[in-house]
């Protein structure tokens, strides 16, 4: 697992073997409704070959979608899996180095981001290496279109303009975790130390966020309502001209942030205590106050994905998978005990948690 995952949160994050779910009309979960365990059997060569689960049992760190039958999740040793609408099939990434995002623009250009600056682009038929001219961590991918993408890790981004990778100016030494934007010209990465960089279309500015708390998580509705969501309970708000803080009312280790719009947002992530360990905490954005929401997860949540107001999801530790009807959060049965980290989808009937 990346340094980057372990300091979001710490001591939780332990994966085995491979868990994807797919969630379906009905909100029924097809394919195997319990997790085997990892095997490995010797052909007698002195070789191994994975045997179970399959296709793969490596550990899975980010998906994304670019519809119903395009899919692409990405992970340890360099695991790429692909979605075609009926089975998951492995692909070949040509590294062993561990990934940690993917995105794309559509079924045709996808980027996957990791270990020792990798990064991969998919065509359509192959992936192939991209030159970064970097041996950092890279954690997350993001874009606008096919000429405008962007790269984060450590203190280092690159931006792809359609032909090459560049590094970027951001004048930090801070390492970077999250990253989103609306367009070309309104960009956000966040990191460690309250940092918050925002791309204006020619230029990586600093901003002042008002704190030194690590920061996880950026999201928005546009470019006058964006969240930012880190540890210590923080949560900030970016109205077009300045961050502010907003009361969260918790010191919860925040990891994910999304919405259906600038009335309805949630935050997810964990209370941690030595005595309790860590259970999951939800709270919910209604336009002018942050409230906690009942949803017994029982488990850290570590990311969230919605479609509207009414169809929200959250996935974590043990497989837990909440989802939110518009009244109450559900808990719904994934039939997998390995933690959940990313949950992404295209709409109500396909979601994907991995």
């Amino acid at each position: 697992m990346s340094a980057h995952f372990r300091t979001l949160q710490p001591g939780v994050y332990s994966f085995s073997g491979l868990f994807v779910l797919l969630m379906l009309s009905f909100f029924t979960l097809l394919g195997t409704t319990t997790v085997a365990s990892a095997q490995a059997v010797s052909t007698g060569d002195g070789t191994w070959v994975w045997q179970n689960p399959l296709p793969q049992g490596n550990e899975l760190r980010d998906v994304w979608s670019a519809d119903a039958n395009n899919v692409w999740a990405v992970g340890q040793k360099g695991t790429i899996l692909k979605w075609d609408g009926s089975a998951w099939t492995s692909q070949s990434s040509g590294t062993e180095d561990a990934l940690s995002g993917v995105w794309g623009t559509d079924a045709n250009n996808v980027w996957a981001v990791g270990g020792n600056g990798t990064i991969l682009k998919w065509d359509g038929s192959v992936w192939s290496p991209q030159s970064s001219g970097t041996t950092t961590w890279l954690y997350r991918v993001w874009g606008v279109d096919a000429n405008n993408v962007w790269a984060v890790g450590g203190a280092t981004i690159l931006r792809w303009d359609g032909n090459v990778w560049s590094p970027q100016s951001s004048e930090t030494g801070a390492w970077l975790y999250g990253l989103w934007g609306v367009d070309a010209s309104n960009v956000w990465a966040v990191g460690e130390g309250g940092l918050i960089l925002k791309w204006d279309g020619s230029a990586w500015l600093a901003q002042s966020s008002g704190t030194g708390s690590q920061l996880a998580d950026v999201w928005g509705t546009d470019a006058n309502n964006v969240w930012v969501v880190g540890i210590h309970g923080t949560i900030l708000k970016w109205d077009g001209s300045v961050w502010t803080p907003q009361s969260s009312g918790t010191t919860a280790w925040f990891r994910g942030v999304g919405g259906a719009d600038a009335a309805n947002v949630w935050a997810v992530g964990s209370y941690c205590t030595s005595e309790s360990g860590c259970i999951g905490t939800i709270l919910k954005w209604d336009g002018s106050v942050w409230s906690p929401q009942s949803s017994d997860p029982g488990a850290y949540l570590a990311d969230v994905w919605w479609t509207d107001a009414n169809n929200i999801w959250a996935v974590g530790e043990n497989g837990a998978i909440l989802k939110w009807d518009g009244s109450a959060w559900l808990a719904q049965s994934s039939g997998a005990t390995v933690d959940l980290n990313d949950v992404w989808g295209k709409d109500t009937n396909n979601i994907w948690g991995v």
